[in-house]
């Protein structure tokens, strides 16, 4: 089974990780059936409250995303100071 998405590392140090999602075939579905707004609720609706979850020490960022139609989705997070 392939990966729903492809990527690209932008960043990756010790306080700074991002990356871009290039393709992304739940953009791909969702926009097939007209249905793009309940693809962004449903696939990326959830990305900020589960980053909060999984990487609480780092802020997440996110600006765009494929599902409206940018160009990539661009996922950035930075380690927060103590």
């Amino acid at each position: 089974m392939a990966f729903p998405v492809e990527r690209s590392i932008v960043e990756d140090t010790e306080t700074d990780f991002s990356y871009n999602i290039t393709e992304c075939q739940f953009a791909a579905y969702f926009r097939s059936i007209d249905e793009p707004e309940i693809g962004a609720l449903m696939t990326c609706g959830v990305d900020f409250a589960a980053e909060e979850l999984v990487r609480p020490g780092w802020k997440f960022e996110r600006t765009q995303t494929r599902m409206e139609n940018a160009p990539y989705c661009d996922f950035r997070w930075r380690k927060r100071s103590i």
